[in-house]
């Protein structure tokens, strides 16, 4: 009887480490940007994603596994990546990020007037 109980004990706390491992957390981010940029992050299920759009407003909810870094990165789109790039097109750009954990905004950045401008928001599990 007691072998029993040990075992039981013993698959309880391995079945709660095994859940603990997959629990997940909210978050969600906001970019915003003057006239096109892409967004970059990396999904609940740890795969990069970039998604490049025409709009200026983007929200997307993030599930992400507990104790696995989070970041978000918008770049902005207005100068080709290669080539000359006219500063009449950049001065008046402005992007903006923020990373949200739950109802909580853990991070905000923002830039403006440079070419190829970028900002993150990045959060980091406590130990």
């Amino acid at each position: 009887m007691k072998k029993k109980a040990i075992l039981f004990l013993g698959l309880g706390i391995a079945a709660s480490g095994f859940t603990a491992c997959k629990k997940t957390t909210a978050f969600s981010y906001k970019a915003s940007c003057t006239t096109a940029c892409k967004v970059s992050y990396y999904d609940s299920d740890g795969n990069f994603v970039a998604r490049s759009d025409f709009g200026t407003s983007f929200e997307q909810d993030i599930a992400a596994l507990e104790f696995q870094p989070v970041q978000v990165a918008v770049q902005s789109s207005v100068c080709p990546e290669t080539g000359a790039c006219d500063s009449s097109l950049f001065l008046n750009d402005e992007i903006r990020v923020e990373l949200w954990k739950g109802d909580e905004k853990i991070c905000e950045q923002s830039t403006s007037g440079k070419p190829l401008q970028a900002v993150s928001c990045k959060y980091k599990w406590e130990q």
